[in-house]
């Protein structure tokens, strides 16, 4: 799978004051050391007594020795102590050490030599490790992988890094594509990083090529003549190649069973035997969703879901392995939903979530990714508010405190039909969406807005549509027959306009559940096509999301019909759920008990011996007093 690469050598670098040698050059010429043995491993990572000591606790130490100088200028000597470490754990499979040294040694040595700046080129990094004998060593697409990343991160990148950027993805992705197995093991959250970037950084371009007032004419030439750089359909392509690749799939659908051999020999060979092919291919279904619903193609984002097996604790449910990844599949899930005006199914989505991640923030206030996890929390809310606007449900208490103290204002505001209140609410809760299509380069202006005022409008059109509803529906609940006449006194409308929004509340009640998808099959990702619907069920349902017959179950909190002239209303009375509130208190009562016996064996101490003396640590006041009784 290849596409044309990137070449920038004719572009001026006048948007960022780093130079145009992203990465140690064009990826034309490289230098060598000398020939390397270890086939794709560029020369094997050697055995842990080869380095320095395998603990990220070195890179944690704040202090400025006079060792930080003694190596190149720009490598401090740390890093390369560091990128040392980190080239042999991978090429070992080292999976631990891989994880201790990338969730907190890079991210120590980020904040503390490139707060402000970028990572050591590749070349330099080649220079200053003796163990590195080639630019071409298997760690360069890794190391480069991180490199971009925190540049994309600490700034702006130019058009330049983000050509090298996408030629590096094209590297390390064709090494997963290859015939040839590579041997390197990685953790799920870096693999998981690695999809998310891949997507974040399409998007980033997108927005780049739009913003045509800020190009200058060499900028937009290079754009128009190079579409094939980080295209949506690329992108597609290599997440598509990546899921078929692993294997994965089959192996979800199996239950977690390979569908083959782990012999890497074996002709039946499966690669979904190995964790890193089988994580990659995984995350690349949840980076296909996300793209989908960046460009609008919500049913689509759905459908490649299909395989995956939504139930926590699962062999398969490999979404729960990294916070990042849960929370990221569940709201795009969600916002898929609300888009495909399945509210019920968006709500019960939204609500397996939103308590989960509101416990799981407190370990997570140290993390790099703890201010992306409390934005998604804070738009999972916003969007449940949203749907809960558009279509009233009962829903857990605990929920509702959340929702409240997120979004009460955006909800108090939607529920009195305030079109700005829903339009900010969209706006706070959609992704940023992006263009498949390049801009019209001769257009001039910013463009970078129109995709998400295309879909804004979309929505917003919807709403108009039910902002007669809600009064409509505090009529009907007054009342359990009422002539039509009477309520379209009531209303301030003819008996025509109101039949119409009676069949729209009707309509709308129904949460549009159920439809079946009529699309193609995706080949690439599972070749059975299954109801969409079926996404939602299998997300903390109690039952399934369509009836037998097909027809979608109402989720309203009241039920009506029209006979004649007049209008027959019968509510639907919700049941009060007493289980969730005596589970909590049960749980506190079992917390209490377990604190009160604590102290109380904290006072009386450890028990005595037969001779009196107290096992472990020394006797307490009670414990001295029960000796000497015995005494």
């Amino acid at each position: 799978m290849e596409w044309r690469r990137g070449d920038v050598s004719g572009v001026a670098e006048r948007r960022s004051g780093y130079n145009d040698n992203a990465d140690g050059g064009e990826f034309g010429g490289r230098r060598n050391r000398g020939d390397r043995d270890g086939g794709v491993g560029g020369g094997g990572g050697g055995s842990r007594g080869d380095g320095p000591s395998m603990s990220p606790a070195l890179f944690l130490v704040s202090d400025d020795g006079p060792e930080d100088g003694d190596t190149f200028s720009t490598v401090p000597a740390k890093v390369v102590t560091y990128v040392t470490m980190l080239r042999q754990a991978i090429l070992a499979s080292k999976v631990d050490d891989v994880h201790a040294l990338y969730e907190q040694a890079f991210r120590a040595l980020s904040d503390r030599y490139f707060g402000g700046g970028s990572w050591p080129e590749w070349s330099l990094v080649v220079e200053a490790v003796e163990s590195i004998e080639s630019e071409d060593d298997i760690f360069g697409f890794f190391y480069k992988e991180l490199y971009f990343r925190h540049l994309y991160g600490s700034g702006t990148p130019s058009l330049s890094q983000q050509v090298h950027s996408w030629n590096n993805y094209c590297d390390l992705f064709g090494l997963f594509l290859r015939d040839q197995l590579v041997e390197v093991a990685l953790p799920p959250s870096w693999l998981w990083d690695m999809v998310d970037e891949f997507v974040y950084q399409t998007e980033a371009w997108c927005a780049f090529r739009t913003k045509l007032a800020s190009l200058s004419s060499d900028e937009v030439d290079y754009l128009r003549n190079n579409e094939d750089v980080w295209s949506v359909n690329a992108v597609l392509r290599y997440l598509h190649a990546l899921v078929s690749k692993s294997n994965v799939c089959p192996w979800m659908l199996n239950g977690g069973i390979p569908s083959g051999s782990a012999d890497a020999a074996a002709e039946d060979f499966d690669l979904a035997t190995r964790s890193t092919y089988r994580y990659i291919g995984y995350y690349c279904i949840v980076g296909l969703l996300r793209v989908h619903t960046l460009v609008g193609d919500y049913r689509l984002a759905l459908m490649v879901l299909q395989p995956l097996h939504l139930v926590d604790g699962a062999v398969t449910s490999l979404y729960t392995h990294v916070t990042a990844c849960h929370i990221s599949l569940f709201y795009y899930m969600g916002f898929c939903q609300c888009m495909l005006r399945r509210y019920e199914d968006a709500v019960r989505i939204l609500s397996t979530t939103l308590s989960r991640v509101g416990r799981l923030k407190q370990f997570h206030t140290r993390s790099y990714q703890y201010e992306q996890i409390k934005k998604r929390h804070d738009q999972m809310a916003a969007l449940m508010a949203l749907c809960l606007a558009l279509h009233p449900q009962h829903v857990d208490e605990s929920l509702m405190i959340i929702v409240r103290e997120k979004a009460g204002e955006r909800l108090a505001r939607m529920r009195v039909g305030e079109v700005s209140a829903y339009e900010d609410t969209f706006a706070y809760t959609s992704p940023k969406f992006i263009s498949p299509a390049p801009p019209v380069w001769d257009a001039g202006g910013d463009m970078s807005a129109a995709a998400l005022s295309q879909q804004s409008a979309l929505f917003l059109r919807d709403v108009r549509q039910q902002l007669q509803l809600p009064e409509l529906r505090s009529y009907l609940k007054l009342y359990t027959t009422i002539g039509l006449d009477k309520l379209a006194h009531f209303m301030n409308a003819d008996e025509a306009a109101l039949r119409a929004h009676l069949l729209g509340l009707k309509h709308k009640a129904g949460g549009s559940r159920g439809a079946t998808a009529g699309g193609p099959p995706l080949v690439a990702i599972t070749p059975a096509v299954m109801s969409t619907s079926t996404i939602g069920a299998n997300v903390g349902a109690d039952g399934p999301a369509v009836a037998d017959d097909g027809a979608p179950p109402s989720a309203a909190d009241l039920a009506f019909f029209v006979d004649g002239n007049d209008v027959h209303v019968s509510g639907t009375v919700v049941e009060t759920r007493y289980g969730e509130y005596f589970m909590d208190k049960v749980v506190k009562s079992a917390e209490l008990l377990a604190t009160v016996r604590r102290r109380a064996a904290a006072a009386i101490g450890p028990p005595a011996t037969s001779s009196g003396a107290a096992v472990g640590a020394g006797p307490g006041r009670l414990a001295a007093a029960r000796v000497a009784r015995a005494q």
